[in-house]
């Protein structure tokens, strides 16, 4: 469990430190909840504050209810075609993915087809990853990054493939997929 930023190590009232009698109001905090866990359970949660001049705390029990996340895919590639680059030349390019599965963990991404391209990624490494982190949760975009060098190609779009790896729930998972560059004369 994790708190917002603006408050670590606890979480207040959405609209301030004070609640009104008869007034409604909402607090946040995150749950990471793991795969394994298939079924409602309980949290325990404390609360403390100043009323007519003394401190309360009150002690509650919520129960988190849990839906087995069920889909066909857990990563969503954004980007399909990288834009154009000049043949000769070499740079760097992005493909953005959007998480759909509630976490996947250790994104890795290789040009599995450079379709007669040079490919390098960051650090000499034989692949990458995403930008912030090699974390993807659900509704998060994040991007990959490898450099293209298309010393010695001819003008002309290409078909790149992708091979996508990540474990999610302790399974390993892959995917393929493609992204085209369109190298110019």
């Amino acid at each position: 469990m994790t708190y917002p930023d603006n408050t670590p190590g606890f979480t207040g009232l959405m609209n301030g430190h004070v609640l009104s009698d008869k007034e409604m109001d909402f607090t946040a905090l995150k749950l990471s909840v793991p795969y394994s866990q298939t079924s409602t359970f309980n949290i325990k949660l404390s609360a403390s504050y100043a009323a007519d001049g003394a401190t309360v705390e009150d002690n509650f029990e919520v129960t988190v209810p849990v839906a087995t996340y069920q889909a066909d895919q857990a990563v969503a590639q954004v980007t399909g075609s990288l834009g154009s680059i000049a043949a000769g030349d070499s740079g760097w390019f992005e493909v953005d993915f959007t998480g759909l599965a509630p976490t996947v963990e250790g994104f890795e991404l290789v040009v599995s087809d450079p379709a007669g391209l040079t490919v390098y990624y960051p650090a000499a490494k034989s692949s990458t990853s995403l930008f912030f982190n090699d974390v993807l949760e659900d509704n998060e975009t994040d991007f990959a990054a490898f450099l293209v060098d298309t010393t010695g190609v001819a003008p002309g779009t290409y078909v790149l493939g992708l091979g996508i790896s990540y474990t999610m729930g302790g399974s390993a998972e892959a995917l393929s997929s493609t992204v085209t560059v369109d190298v110019t004369g």
